[in-house]
């Protein structure tokens, strides 16, 4: 899935899980990683995707993993 957003393969995982409802403390459980460091990935998503809200971010998980 190439896109300008050039997500790495990590923050795709993480980006999958959010599209899903998943909560942070579940997507470090399943993706067996801190929680900080799913913070840093969320971070660093919010950045990519201009984002600025969790809400935001979901809502934009949700259309970029359904494409």
């Amino acid at each position: 899935m190439e896109s300008e957003y050039n997500f790495t393969k990590r923050q795709l995982q993480v980006l999958r899980e959010i599209s899903k409802g998943k909560q942070r403390k579940t997507i470090a459980s399943k993706l067996k990683i801190s929680i900080y460091t799913v913070d840093d990935h969320i971070h660093n998503l919010h950045v990519k995707t201009k984002t600025h809200l969790w809400g935001e971010l979901i809502v934009f998980a949700k259309d970029y993993i359904s494409k």
